[in-house]
């Protein structure tokens, strides 16, 4: 099973601590990463996102290297 884009609840409780959606948004944004909110009040982030927030890999580079073409393959 793929892992999903986004952090599932109980990933945000285990980074933040915190139980509370707010409390949760509050040291979410206080580590620098991204929050968005749901009409109803769920929690949006992104796992990329908290990943390059914390320096845990660079997804986005090695995202930008898969999709680049390899033109050294023309030869």
């Amino acid at each position: 099973m793929a892992e999903s884009d986004l952090l599932t609840k109980d990933e945000l409780v285990e980074l933040t601590g915190k139980v509370r959606r707010s409390a949760q948004a509050r040291v979410l944004r206080d580590l620098g990463i991204k929050v968005t909110r749901r009409p109803n009040g769920s929690l949006i982030v992104a796992r990329a996102h908290r990943d390059a927030a914390l320096g845990l890999r660079n997804t986005v580079r090695k995202i930008e290297q898969a999709a680049a073409p390899n033109f050294a393959a023309l030869d």
